[in-house]
Protein backbone atom coordinates (compact mmCIF):
# COMPACT_ATOMS: atom_id res chain seq x y z
CA UNK A 1 0.00 0.00 0.00
CA UNK A 2 1.37 3.24 -0.59
CA UNK A 3 1.98 5.78 1.65
CA UNK A 4 0.02 8.30 2.26
CA UNK A 5 2.09 11.35 2.32
CA UNK A 6 3.10 10.00 -1.51
CA UNK A 7 -0.94 9.74 -2.15
CA UNK A 8 -1.32 13.38 -0.77
CA UNK A 9 1.56 14.97 -3.33
CA UNK A 10 0.17 12.86 -6.07
CA UNK A 11 -3.62 14.47 -5.29
CA UNK A 12 -1.66 17.83 -5.02
CA UNK A 13 -0.22 17.47 -8.43
CA UNK A 14 -2.97 16.08 -10.13
CA UNK A 15 -5.45 18.85 -8.54
CA UNK A 16 -2.81 21.39 -9.83
CA UNK A 17 -2.64 20.41 -13.48
CA UNK A 18 -6.40 20.31 -13.71
CA UNK A 19 -6.46 23.62 -12.55
CA UNK A 20 -4.12 24.38 -15.22
CA UNK A 21 -6.11 22.42 -17.64
CA UNK A 22 -9.25 24.64 -16.40
CA UNK A 23 -8.00 27.83 -17.37
CA UNK A 24 -6.77 26.44 -20.77
CA UNK A 25 -10.03 25.53 -21.56
CA UNK A 26 -11.81 28.52 -20.69
CA UNK A 27 -8.67 30.29 -22.57
CA UNK A 28 -10.17 28.48 -26.08
CA UNK A 29 -13.79 28.61 -25.29
CA UNK A 30 -13.33 32.42 -25.21
CA UNK A 31 -10.96 32.10 -28.65
CA UNK A 32 -13.39 29.47 -30.53
CA UNK A 33 -16.45 32.35 -29.72
CA UNK A 34 -14.65 35.16 -30.63
CA UNK A 35 -13.56 33.38 -34.07
CA UNK A 36 -17.14 32.50 -35.02
CA UNK A 37 -18.40 35.86 -34.49
CA UNK A 38 -15.47 36.97 -36.99
CA UNK A 39 -16.68 37.56 -40.78
CA UNK A 40 -17.26 34.37 -42.56
CA UNK A 41 -16.00 34.16 -45.81
CA UNK A 42 -18.62 35.65 -47.75
CA UNK A 43 -20.56 32.47 -50.00
CA UNK A 44 -22.14 34.93 -52.09
CA UNK A 45 -18.31 35.77 -53.46
CA UNK A 46 -17.12 31.94 -53.84
CA UNK A 47 -20.71 31.74 -55.82
CA UNK A 48 -19.56 34.23 -58.30
CA UNK A 49 -16.53 33.14 -59.17
CA UNK A 50 -17.70 29.28 -59.20
CA UNK A 51 -20.37 30.49 -61.33
CA UNK A 52 -17.86 32.46 -64.03
CA UNK A 53 -15.85 29.31 -63.54
CA UNK A 54 -18.96 27.41 -64.88
CA UNK A 55 -19.19 29.87 -67.54
CA UNK A 56 -15.93 28.83 -68.76
CA UNK A 57 -16.27 25.11 -68.60
CA UNK A 58 -19.44 25.49 -71.04
CA UNK A 59 -16.80 27.25 -73.30
CA UNK A 60 -14.00 24.69 -73.07
CA UNK A 61 -17.01 21.88 -73.68
CA UNK A 62 -18.67 23.57 -76.83
CA UNK A 63 -15.12 23.94 -78.13
CA UNK A 64 -13.98 20.42 -77.40
CA UNK A 65 -11.10 21.62 -75.66
CA UNK A 66 -8.98 20.43 -72.93
CA UNK A 67 -7.26 22.32 -70.12
CA UNK A 68 -6.18 20.40 -67.20
CA UNK A 69 -8.83 22.61 -65.12
CA UNK A 70 -10.84 20.77 -66.53
CA UNK A 71 -9.25 17.78 -67.38
CA UNK A 72 -7.06 15.44 -65.15
CA UNK A 73 -3.69 14.42 -66.47
CA UNK A 74 -3.40 11.35 -65.03
CA UNK A 75 0.35 10.29 -65.92
CA UNK A 76 1.20 13.45 -63.87
CA UNK A 77 1.60 13.52 -59.67
CA UNK A 78 -0.78 15.01 -57.61
CA UNK A 79 -0.70 17.85 -54.92
CA UNK A 80 -1.68 17.08 -52.14
CA UNK A 81 -2.59 19.78 -49.26
CA UNK A 82 -2.84 19.21 -45.53
CA UNK A 83 -4.10 21.44 -43.13
CA UNK A 84 -3.06 20.89 -39.93
CA UNK A 85 -2.64 23.01 -36.70
CA UNK A 86 0.56 25.05 -34.98
CA UNK A 87 -0.81 23.98 -31.50
CA UNK A 88 -1.88 21.03 -29.81
CA UNK A 89 -4.24 19.82 -27.41
CA UNK A 90 -6.15 18.69 -30.08
CA UNK A 91 -6.43 15.01 -29.83
CA UNK A 92 -5.72 12.76 -33.10
CA UNK A 93 -6.73 14.75 -35.24
CA UNK A 94 -3.40 16.14 -36.78
CA UNK A 95 -2.13 12.40 -36.92
CA UNK A 96 -5.44 11.30 -38.62
CA UNK A 97 -5.76 14.54 -41.42
CA UNK A 98 -2.07 12.95 -42.11
CA UNK A 99 -2.89 9.37 -42.44
CA UNK A 100 -5.91 10.04 -44.63
CA UNK A 101 -3.58 12.52 -46.96
CA UNK A 102 -0.86 9.94 -47.54
CA UNK A 103 -3.94 7.62 -48.02
CA UNK A 104 -4.50 10.11 -51.25
CA UNK A 105 -1.13 9.39 -52.68
CA UNK A 106 -0.87 7.57 -56.22
CA UNK A 107 2.72 7.39 -56.30
CA UNK A 108 6.21 8.40 -54.69
CA UNK A 109 6.34 11.35 -57.18
CA UNK A 110 3.32 13.16 -55.48
CA UNK A 111 3.99 16.47 -53.57
CA UNK A 112 2.83 16.92 -49.80
CA UNK A 113 2.25 20.34 -49.00
CA UNK A 114 1.58 20.71 -45.17
CA UNK A 115 -0.07 23.53 -43.30
CA UNK A 116 0.97 23.78 -39.16
CA UNK A 117 3.81 22.18 -37.34
CA UNK A 118 1.88 19.58 -35.74
CA UNK A 119 0.79 18.01 -39.40
CA UNK A 120 4.66 18.27 -39.95
CA UNK A 121 5.84 16.51 -37.37
CA UNK A 122 4.12 13.42 -37.74
CA UNK A 123 5.19 13.79 -41.53
CA UNK A 124 8.71 13.87 -40.17
CA UNK A 125 8.18 11.37 -37.76
CA UNK A 126 7.28 8.70 -41.07
CA UNK A 127 10.49 10.00 -43.09
CA UNK A 128 8.11 11.32 -45.60
CA UNK A 129 9.06 14.81 -47.47
CA UNK A 130 7.06 17.94 -47.83
CA UNK A 131 6.77 21.29 -48.30
CA UNK A 132 6.01 23.45 -45.12
CA UNK A 133 3.78 26.51 -44.51
CA UNK A 134 3.28 28.11 -41.14
CA UNK A 135 -0.12 27.30 -39.28
CA UNK A 136 -3.52 29.33 -39.69
CA UNK A 137 -3.29 32.63 -37.20
CA UNK A 138 -7.18 33.70 -35.40
CA UNK A 139 -6.85 36.33 -37.85
CA UNK A 140 -7.07 34.56 -41.40
CA UNK A 141 -5.94 37.45 -44.09
CA UNK A 142 -5.95 37.06 -47.51
CA UNK A 143 -2.07 36.96 -47.21
CA UNK A 144 -2.56 33.52 -45.75
CA UNK A 145 -4.82 32.33 -48.43
CA UNK A 146 -2.89 33.94 -51.38
CA UNK A 147 0.64 32.69 -50.56
CA UNK A 148 -0.99 29.51 -50.64
CA UNK A 149 -3.16 29.44 -53.00
CA UNK A 150 -0.28 31.04 -55.34
CA UNK A 151 1.90 28.68 -54.72
CA UNK A 152 -0.25 25.23 -55.23
CA UNK A 153 -2.00 26.59 -58.40
CA UNK A 154 1.66 27.32 -59.67
CA UNK A 155 2.69 23.59 -58.87
CA UNK A 156 -0.55 22.64 -60.55
CA UNK A 157 -0.05 24.89 -63.97
CA UNK A 158 3.27 23.79 -64.15
CA UNK A 159 3.17 19.87 -63.53
CA UNK A 160 0.10 18.45 -61.60
CA UNK A 161 -2.34 15.89 -62.54
CA UNK A 162 -4.67 17.34 -59.74
CA UNK A 163 -4.81 18.68 -56.06
CA UNK A 164 -6.44 17.95 -53.19
CA UNK A 165 -7.20 18.86 -49.92
CA UNK A 166 -7.16 17.60 -46.54
CA UNK A 167 -8.66 19.18 -43.93
CA UNK A 168 -11.10 19.05 -40.77
CA UNK A 169 -14.36 20.57 -41.31
CA UNK A 170 -16.35 22.12 -38.11
CA UNK A 171 -19.91 20.49 -37.78
CA UNK A 172 -20.32 21.27 -34.12
CA UNK A 173 -18.26 22.14 -31.29
CA UNK A 174 -18.65 18.01 -30.42
CA UNK A 175 -18.52 17.01 -33.73
CA UNK A 176 -15.40 17.60 -36.23
CA UNK A 177 -15.05 15.65 -39.92
CA UNK A 178 -12.15 15.15 -42.11
CA UNK A 179 -12.92 16.14 -45.55
CA UNK A 180 -11.09 15.33 -48.38
CA UNK A 181 -11.37 17.80 -51.38
CA UNK A 182 -10.65 17.89 -55.17
CA UNK A 183 -10.09 21.09 -56.19
CA UNK A 184 -8.71 20.18 -59.88
CA UNK A 185 -9.64 18.87 -61.59
CA UNK A 186 -12.53 20.69 -61.54
CA UNK A 187 -15.54 19.21 -60.84
CA UNK A 188 -19.37 21.09 -60.71
CA UNK A 189 -21.00 19.55 -57.65
CA UNK A 190 -24.76 17.92 -59.14
CA UNK A 191 -26.68 21.42 -58.90
CA UNK A 192 -24.22 22.97 -60.92
CA UNK A 193 -23.28 20.25 -63.90
CA UNK A 194 -26.53 21.64 -66.07
CA UNK A 195 -25.08 24.83 -65.47
CA UNK A 196 -26.22 27.11 -68.18
CA UNK A 197 -24.19 30.36 -69.08
CA UNK A 198 -26.69 33.86 -68.49
CA UNK A 199 -28.80 34.77 -70.85
CA UNK A 200 -26.50 37.49 -71.96
CA UNK A 201 -23.61 35.09 -72.77
CA UNK A 202 -23.12 32.11 -74.99
CA UNK A 203 -20.78 29.36 -75.20
CA UNK A 204 -20.22 30.67 -78.71
CA UNK A 205 -18.81 33.76 -77.74
CA UNK A 206 -14.94 34.18 -77.82
CA UNK A 207 -13.28 34.25 -74.31
CA UNK A 208 -10.31 37.34 -74.15
CA UNK A 209 -7.62 37.46 -74.33
CA UNK A 210 -7.34 33.96 -74.87
CA UNK A 211 -9.14 30.73 -73.77
CA UNK A 212 -6.05 29.34 -71.60
CA UNK A 213 -5.66 32.77 -69.49
CA UNK A 214 -9.39 33.04 -69.02
CA UNK A 215 -9.58 29.65 -67.71
CA UNK A 216 -6.51 30.12 -65.41
CA UNK A 217 -7.28 33.34 -63.90
CA UNK A 218 -11.33 32.04 -63.36
CA UNK A 219 -9.91 28.70 -61.62
CA UNK A 220 -7.44 30.58 -59.17
CA UNK A 221 -9.74 33.20 -58.37
CA UNK A 222 -12.26 29.79 -57.64
CA UNK A 223 -9.75 28.21 -55.68
CA UNK A 224 -8.41 30.59 -53.60
CA UNK A 225 -12.14 31.79 -52.54
CA UNK A 226 -12.58 28.48 -51.28
CA UNK A 227 -9.49 28.05 -50.05
CA UNK A 228 -10.49 30.77 -47.58
CA UNK A 229 -13.81 29.08 -46.57
CA UNK A 230 -11.91 25.87 -45.97
CA UNK A 231 -9.56 27.75 -43.59
CA UNK A 232 -12.07 28.93 -41.86
CA UNK A 233 -13.95 26.12 -41.44
CA UNK A 234 -10.62 24.14 -40.36
CA UNK A 235 -9.49 26.88 -37.80
CA UNK A 236 -12.72 26.82 -36.15
CA UNK A 237 -12.71 22.89 -36.03
CA UNK A 238 -9.44 22.99 -34.39
CA UNK A 239 -10.56 25.20 -31.43
CA UNK A 240 -14.07 22.92 -31.22
CA UNK A 241 -11.32 19.54 -31.36
CA UNK A 242 -9.00 21.82 -28.55
CA UNK A 243 -12.37 22.34 -26.47
CA UNK A 244 -13.51 18.77 -26.19
CA UNK A 245 -9.90 17.43 -25.83
CA UNK A 246 -8.84 19.43 -22.68
CA UNK A 247 -12.77 18.78 -21.11
CA UNK A 248 -11.82 15.03 -21.67
CA UNK A 249 -8.34 15.57 -19.89
CA UNK A 250 -10.23 17.45 -17.35
CA UNK A 251 -12.64 15.37 -16.81
CA UNK A 252 -10.30 12.01 -16.51
CA UNK A 253 -7.93 13.88 -13.67
CA UNK A 254 -11.18 14.82 -12.01
CA UNK A 255 -11.63 11.09 -11.91
CA UNK A 256 -8.03 10.24 -10.99
CA UNK A 257 -8.32 12.72 -8.35
CA UNK A 258 -11.14 10.99 -6.72
CA UNK A 259 -9.48 7.89 -6.97
CA UNK A 260 -6.52 9.11 -5.05
CA UNK A 261 -8.72 11.02 -2.52
CA UNK A 262 -10.80 7.23 -1.69
CA UNK A 263 -7.53 5.80 -1.92
CA UNK A 264 -5.63 8.72 0.63
CA UNK A 265 -8.40 8.60 3.24
CA UNK A 266 -8.50 4.86 3.24
CA UNK A 267 -4.87 4.66 3.77
CA UNK A 268 -5.09 7.65 6.59
CA UNK A 269 -7.77 5.44 8.08
CA UNK A 270 -6.46 2.27 7.88
CA UNK A 271 -2.94 3.60 9.86
CA UNK A 272 -4.98 5.46 12.45
CA UNK A 273 -6.40 2.04 13.48
CA UNK A 274 -3.56 0.64 12.98
CA UNK A 275 -2.27 3.00 16.13
CA UNK A 276 -5.53 2.82 18.08
CA UNK A 277 -5.46 -1.01 17.86
CA UNK A 278 -1.62 -1.02 19.07
CA UNK A 279 -2.16 1.84 22.19
CA UNK A 280 -5.46 -0.77 22.95
CA UNK A 281 -3.30 -3.82 23.10
CA UNK A 282 -0.39 -2.11 24.88
CA UNK A 283 -2.96 -1.15 27.38
CA UNK A 284 -4.55 -4.56 27.61
CA UNK A 285 -1.05 -6.13 27.86
CA UNK A 286 -0.04 -3.49 30.80
CA UNK A 287 -2.84 -4.17 33.27
CA UNK A 288 -2.39 -8.03 32.67
CA UNK A 289 1.74 -7.16 33.95
CA UNK A 290 0.12 -5.53 37.29
CA UNK A 291 -2.63 -8.00 37.83
CA UNK A 292 0.26 -10.92 38.10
Amino acid sequence: MRPAVELKQDFDLIASHGDIIDVLKTATLIQFRSFQLMDRPIDAFVKQAEDSLNCVRVKYEHDKLRHPVFHERSEAPSVIVIVSSDDGFVGEINAVLANIALEQRRSKEDQLIVIGERGARHLEDMKERFVFFPGLTHQISWGEVDGIQNYVFDLFRKKAGRVIVVHPMFVSLMVQKIMVWQAFPYKPAEKDAGFSSPEKWHAEDPLEPSPMRVAEGAAQLWFGAKLLEVFWTSKLAEYAARVMHLEESSQGLKHKEKGLLTEYFRQVHATRDKVIREITGSRQASRRRRRV
